[in-house]
Formats: structure tokens, C-alpha cells, sequence
């Protein structure tokens, strides 16, 4: 499909308006996951996604919930008052994203990045191992990086080795499971950095029984377990910024089983 024609049937689907409330960004891409080993597909992730969040309830012929859908992150100003949804693509795609919000904004960045894979590779070559590494790199004010799933057998050692960032405002930390991450940490960091921008990157490889991504990993999270994590986030530190990605739907069940449950996350986050 081009891109004209796949931007006109994803805008189909949604009641677009001038004063839109909710963003969605996508990066239909994956060469970064093929450079990285990764199975192909994960650039037809935002047709498949925003396809299943179309057909539900709520989405979106309510005139308060107004919706505007770009293919080109550049092309959409980013608005810190509106709540803004990328979907990609493999996760090297968030290197856009976050630029695109950071150079808006301006302030310092409060990353949760939900992933068994850290992503701090040091390779010169972007790809979809590299990208925490590389926003840590990135500004020269605060940055905090909160990983959570992230799997011994699942990175190279180097990737747990600290300093992998130059940046000596940056921060990471690490927690193995929903279950341990420390909410009143991620209060006392949001508090600490003086109004941050917050930005929540699930990266679908977490998700457990789930061969419909890049690189399946064991023992991931639940689909409850991330909703409700969306929840905590959006009741107590106004989430606004949520990336998906690595979603890939050549490996989904015919009735897009996945999909469909990515697509409630989405929901969960929008509305």
C-alpha cells in the first residue's frame, strides 16, 4: 500500500478535527530490527493497531475525543497539553519520538522504558538495540531512565555495565518485574527533575506468550499487568507520552488476537 493511500485509510477510521486532543504518530519501520536480527513485519504494526483501536466502543466518534493521525512525526507539532500515542515500527523508532517531544519541550525527560531487552548496545550502527543508550546520549540536561523487564539472558553483559552513556546528568535504573518497580521512586524522581516530560515506551517482546513481535522473550508481562500499570501511571503522574512497538502481526493469529490486545492498552491509555 503507499503512503497516501495507507494515511487515508488509517484517517478513515477516526473523527478527525482541527482541535484535536489526542496525537498519534507512527513509524512504520524495521529495518532496525532486521540490522539487529529481529524477525521481519513490525512496519505493518500501526495499520494492524490503529485498524483494531477503530473498531472499538469508545474510540472515536465522540466530538471531546477529537484525533489527529500522522505518518511523519515532523509534519504533527508536538503539543505538551494533548496526549500524544506513537506507534512503531521496531524501537529504534522512539529515537525519533523522543526528539521530536524533547526539542518541543525543552525540559528534562522521565523515561520507563517496559522491555526484557535493555537496548543499550554500544554498536556505531542505529538499530533496535541501541536506542536507550543513545537518548542517555542524547541532551545534555537530566535525563532518567527507568528500565523494567529487562533479562540477564536477554543482553549482553555490557548492556548492565554502567557508565554505557556520557551524559553525567543521566540516570538508570532497574527493576526486574512490575512487582518490584518503587512507585514513590518514580513520584520522588518526577519530583526531583522539576516538571519532566514523561514519556512510557512498552516494548511488545515483554509481552508473555506472545510470538507476535520481534524477539520473543520468556516470562514477560501479562496484558493486566501492563493495564494496570497504564492506570497507576495515569492517575498519579499524568502520563501524556506512550510509545508501542515491535508488535509484529505476521506472526498474530488470524483473528489478530495481539492486535486486539494491544489495541485495549491503547485505548486504556487514550481514554
Amino acid at each position: 500500500m503507499s503512503e497516501s493511500r495507507q494515511k487515508e485509510s488509517l484517517t478513515s477510521l477516526f473523527n478527525i478535527s482541527t482541535g484535536d486532543e489526542i496525537q498519534i504518530l507512527t513509524s512504520p519501520f524495521d529495518k532496525g530490527v532486521i540490522l539487529n536480527g529481529g524477525k521481519l513485519g513490525s512496519r505493518f504494526a500501526p495499520e494492524v493497531l490503529l485498524y483494531e483501536l477503530g473498531k472499538m466502543q469508545k474510540t472515536i466518534h465522540s466530538e471531546k475525543n477529537k484525533i489527529k493521525i500522522n505518518s511523519l512525526i515532523e509534519d504533527l507539532p508536538y503539543s505538551p497539553n494533548h496526549k500524544t500515542l506513537h506507534l512503531g515500527g521496531g524501537h529504534d523508532t522512539i529515537l525519533s519520538f523522543v526528539q521530536h517531544v524533547m526539542d518541543s519541550a525543552q525540559r528534562p525527560l522521565l523515561l520507563i522504558n517496559i522491555d526484557p531487552h535493555a537496548d543499550m548496545r554500544t554498536d556505531e550502527m542505529i538499530h533496535s538495540g541501541t536506542p536507550m543508550r543513545q537518548i542517555l546520549e542524547l541532551y545534555d540536561f537530566p535525563i532518567h531512565l527507568i528500565q523494567i523487564g529487562n533479562k540477564d539472558y536477554a543482553n549482553p553483559a555490557s548492556s548492565f555495565k554502567e557508565p554505557l552513556y556520557k551524559n553525567p546528568l543521566s540516570t538508570v535504573k532497574r527493576y526486574h518485574s512490575l512487582l518490584d518497580f518503587n512507585q514513590t521512586e518514580l513520584i520522588n524522581s518526577k519530583q526531583e527533575l522539576n516538571n519532566p516530560i514523561i514519556v512510557l515506551s512498552l516494548d511488545c517482546d515483554v509481552l508473555d506468550s506472545n510470538n507476535a513481535v520481534s524477539a520473543p522473550a520468556h516470562e514477560g508481562f501479562s496484558y493486566q499487568e501492563i493495564h494496570s500499570f497504564i492506570g497507576w501511571l495515569k492517575n498519579h503522574v499524568d502520563l501524556k507520552n506512550m510509545g508501542i512497538y515491535e508488535y509484529n502481526p505476521l506472526f498474530d493469529s488470524l483473528n489478530n488476537f495481539h492486535a486486539r490486545k494491544i489495541a485495549s492498552l491503547m485505548h486504556h491509555y487514550l481514554f
